[in-house]
């Protein structure tokens, strides 16, 4: 499954920070902005996995408006390998 996510990054005392309105509570931060990018784009996909066995619906459709000024905006195509949300479940493996 390809996921195209929005997310902006910016200073952040001596680092970077990135994230997005679109995946609350995913954070990550870099010594450059580089890193913080690669860093952000390492976690989407436990961070969808995490959504799927909550039950969450998956963010779809958001988009990042005007960035703070010191932010820059990222867009980012990332593949994730998809799990279907039954696998997910603890517990019961009856459907394997």
């Amino acid at each position: 499954m390809k996921f195209t996510v929005q997310f902006l990054v910016e200073p952040d005392g001596d680092g970077f920070h990135a994230y997005s309105p679109a995946l609350p509570g995913l954070h990550t931060d870099g010594a450059s902005e580089r890193e913080a990018v690669r860093e952000f784009v390492a976690a989407v996909p436990a961070y969808l996995e995490s959504v799927l066995q909550h039950g969450d619906p998956l963010p779809v459709g958001v988009i990042v408006d005007a960035p703070p000024v010191a932010a820059v905006r990222h867009t980012e195509e990332i593949t994730v390998p998809w799990v279907p949300p039954f696998l997910l479940t603890s517990g019961d493996n009856s459907r394997i």
